[in-house]
This record gives C-alpha cells, sequence and structure tokens, in this order.
C-alpha cells in the first residue's frame, strides 16, 4: 500500500497512492478533487512558507492524511498553488465535498488572520478581474480559457444564483446550462460552460462541470 505522509510523496507515487484510494471505493464518482489558493501579491512568501500554507489548509480541510500534489504556478499574474488529492481516504470511505468552496474561503480567511497575510481586498480584486479577457473561441485552448476566467470570477465574486452568476460570466464570452434528465435509469443533474461569441452567439461544444473541477459546480 502506498504511504501518504501528508503530500511529501513524488508525483509518481502520488498517482499510484491515487489509484490505490480510489480503488477502494469505486462508487465514488468523482474521486479526484482540486483545491486553488492564491496570496495576496503584497506577501512575499517563500515557497516553503506557501507550502506550509498548502498543507495546513489540507489540514483544515479534513485532507491531512490523503494523499495530494501541490503545484506553483503564476498565471495569474501572482504566484499560487493548486493542489490535487483524492476523495477516498484509507478505509474507503468517500470524503464528502459539499460547501468545499465556501469553507476553503473560510479558513483562508481565519489562515490570513493567523499569520498576519492581507485579505483580498477590493482593490486587489478590481486588479485581477480587470487582468481577465474575454474568451476568444479562434485562439484555442477553449477549455483552459473559460476554466481560468470562471473560477477567477467564482472566488472573486459572492454570486447568489445561477442567473445572477450566468449574468457576470456572460460579460467574459461564458454561458452556463443546466441540465437535467434521466440516463440509464438514473436521474442527472447537472451544468455546461460553454463559450460565447462577442455577439452572444454559442459556439464550440460546452464542457460538463465535473471536467472543470469541483468548484464549477
Amino acid at each position: 500500500m502506498p504511504q501518504s505522509p501528508g503530500g511529501k510523496l513524488h508525483i509518481d507515487e502520488c498517482t499510484e497512492a491515487f489509484k490505490y484510494y480510489s480503488d477502494l471505493n469505486t462508487d465514488v464518482r468523482k474521486p479526484v478533487i482540486h483545491f486553488s489558493l492564491n496570496p495576496s501579491p503584497k506577501d512575499e512568501l517563500t515557497t516553503n512558507q506557501m507550502i506550509g500554507l498548502a498543507q495546513e489548509f489540507m489540514e483544515r480541510m479534513g485532507y491531512g492524511e490523503q494523499p495530494y500534489i501541490i503545484f506553483q504556478h503564476s498565471d495569474i499574474d501572482r504566484r499560487h498553488m493548486h493542489i490535487v488529492s483524492v476523495r477516498v481516504d484509507g478505509n474507503g470511505q468517500e470524503i464528502p465535498y459539499r460547501f468545499d468552496l465556501k469553507r476553503a474561503i473560510a479558513h483562508c480567511r481565519e489562515m490570513e488572520q493567523k499569520y498576519g497575510l492581507h485579505p483580498p481586498g477590493e482593490s486587489d480584486t478590481l486588479q485581477e478581474i480587470a487582468a481577465l479577457h474575454k474568451v476568444d473561441y479562434p485562439a484555442g485552448d477553449v477549455k483552459e480559457q473559460v476554466k481560468r476566467t470562471a473560477r477567477t470570477l467564482i472566488e472573486r465574486y459572492n454570486v447568489r444564483s445561477l442567473p445572477e452568476l450566468n449574468t457576470l460570466l456572460e460579460l467574459y464570452n461564458i454561458c452556463i446550462d443546466e441540465v437535467k434528465g434521466v440516463q440509464n435509469g438514473e436521474a442527472y443533474h447537472g451544468l455546461l460552460y460553454g463559450a460565447l461569441t462577442d455577439t452572444g452567439q454559442r459556439v464550440g461544444t460546452p464542457f460538463k462541470a465535473s471536467r472543470l473541477g469541483e468548484a464549477f459546480g
């Protein structure tokens, strides 16, 4: 059995551990989960400090004993971290992810106070939003464009309904469609994210929310 020392595994070992844990409960339809941590640019954190924050965050979220991988990126004009883990524990039990986004935001605010870090102020949010670009379908890599822009908007705005979120995303050439139905005798309910032209016309093939990540519904 692969060991899980709080994310201190090599990426190949983590991949093996993810499969081992997932195989313990094949009824979990979406076993992999993704988190994103975005410290303020005002906080000049070292790589070790960022890793420490990521480890504490995973402890708080209930994934401290799970295998996980931390990636550091600078693709939104700031250093930030992506953390990938698995939602099946060592006993084969599913780790619930409902309300994870709200819990994650609450823990981030608590950690900011604990370590004297800068919370995302209005100027930071506006600067980050201003740096976003509308989805440009002809430019290609539409899935990544939709994912990056939609995630930033979802995390930075406190939207209360799907229509409200749709109105916001449409400003960036993104639309959401709610889909319901019955397939193979089982009811399903999900969201599809798609791209729009500058005139508001749908273009290309939409993506299931599950393909983008847990934060997308």
